[in-house]
């Protein structure tokens, strides 16, 4: 066993692991405990100072085999006490080491390795002497004859330079160095010499396009259909217009379109949907493509819809500000300053002074102050040329209030049967006041 020995009980660091290297900072915070580095340099910031991944210390040099039991070799300087062996998860192996404490001959023994091969940092679980706080390999690679970072003795590839070691057909034999990358292969027979595998010239799904040759080696496409151009033909491809969304949940899977846009939630993306609105106008004739409109008014002309226009009468002035905003009007005058502009203010437009303004007026010409209207259309009786709508104009109809198409008259009086009121026999006719309303004389 070791025993734990204080020394320097009287320096600073003695609660905190001491100070073995002597150079300020203490033990337990001393990224080389036991090499003097008071700048705690660690330039790969794995924790283990510079100082001491560059050699030295008293157990520079460690070589260690893979396997229970196995035996540090090559340790050199003395008074070495137990350290912990770290791995890159943070999983740690003990390790004990020493060559000779108290007299008491020792050797280093692997109690418990939980990877093969690797770099791992050894540092202190006990410090009470200099330890090995240092980077140690164990079963190390001896060649990398590629220098792409994997042993050869593990290494897809050992002569061709491959980091990511990517092997896309499984057979052991990475993608760079594989005479048939896209069909496994382990053997790598080639017969006529042309560095293509034989296997590949294969025809596994049976489209009459070699393996090789064919983007899709699994699943038959014999017209190699590649809407993206990936390499990966479609019917093999999980994305066929290569926007980065699957065409399971792509709403336009052979058009890219990476935001997925889709105006009228109908389940077609913009990017192809010829009618985006859903308005049952194609949006190459629609004037608001995207806004439903299907009147398709547009005030001023403009080829944009009134509904997703913001200038409707194309004066210049948006709808949200315009004091009139179906009436042009740059100028925005508004003389009585009541926030509706002259143009279209019913208060100061009344040409015929009836005190109703000509934006409801329904004759704007002729005076008409009670407004009426027989017919209910857009004129009233005033300037109305047809008061009861039956087509036959008032200056000619025996019932001008009546709708009475046939003009009958029984009594041939000039008085239409539809509209004649005559219990005792008098004469009836319709009268014209100057207002322009129609009342039935009887004398």
């Amino acid at each position: 066993s070791v025993s734990i020995v204080e020394i320097n009980g009287s320096n600073p660091c003695s609660s905190q692991g001491g100070d073995s290297d002597g150079d300020g900072v203490c033990n337990d915070v001393d990224n080389c405990p036991n090499v003097p580095n008071a700048d705690q340099a660690d330039s790969d910031g794995n924790g283990v100072g510079d100082a001491c991944e560059s050699g030295g210390g008293p157990c520079a040099g460690i070589t260690v085999t893979p396997g229970s039991g196995s035996i540090i070799t090559n340790v050199t300087g003395s008074n070495v006490a137990i350290v912990k062996i770290y791995d890159l998860q943070n999983n740690y192996n003990a390790i004990e080491v020493c060559n000779t404490y108290n007299g008491i001959p020792c050797m280093g023994i692997i109690t418990t390795l939980l990877v093969n091969t690797g770099d791992f940092d050894v540092t202190t679980q006990y410090t009470d002497i200099p330890t090995c706080p240092q980077r140690v390999t164990v079963g190390g690679c001896t060649t990398d004859s590629d220098s792409d970072g994997v042993c050869d003795n593990v290494d897809n590839c050992p002569n061709n330079s491959n980091a990511n070691q990517a092997d896309s057909d499984g057979d052991g034999v990475g993608n760079v160095c594989d005479n048939c990358p896209n069909v496994a292969n382990a053997n790598q027979a080639d017969s006529d010499g042309d560095g293509i595998g034989d296997a590949c010239f294969s025809d596994q799904d049976f489209d009459t396009v070699v393996d090789i040759l064919d983007n899709c080696p699994l699943i038959a496409n014999t017209n190699q259909a590649d809407l993206d151009e990936d390499g990966q033909g479609d019917v093999c491809d999980d994305d066929d217009d290569g926007d980065t969304v699957p065409d399971l949940t792509d709403n336009c899977p052979v058009i890219a379109n990476t935001d997925q846009t889709n105006s009228d939630d109908d389940g077609l993306g913009d990017a192809c949907d010829d009618d985006d609105d859903n308005d049952s106008i194609l949006d190459t004739v629609d004037n608001c493509p995207v806004t439903a409109s299907n009147n398709q008014s547009d005030l001023d002309e403009d080829g944009q819809g009134d509904i997703c226009d913001d200038d409707d009468d194309g004066d210049t002035v948006p709808d949200t500000t315009d004091n009139c905003p179906v009436n042009a009007n740059s100028g925005q005058e508004d003389a009585d300053s009541d926030g509706i502009g002259d143009v279209c203010d019913p208060v100061l437009n009344d040409q015929d002074s009836d005190g109703v303004g000509d934006v409801v007026d329904n004759c704007i010409a002729e005076s008409n102050p009670n407004q009426e209207n027989s017919d209910d259309d857009a004129l009233g009786d005033a300037c109305d040329e047809d008061d009861d709508n039956d087509t036959v104009l008032d200056e000619e109809d025996n019932c001008p209030l009546d709708a009475n198409l046939m003009q009958e008259d029984t009594d041939e009086n000039g008085i239409g049967d539809a509209c004649e009121v005559d219990d005792d026999d008098e004469v009836c006719f319709p009268v014209r006041a100057i207002g322009g309303s129609v009342t039935i004389l009887c004398l």
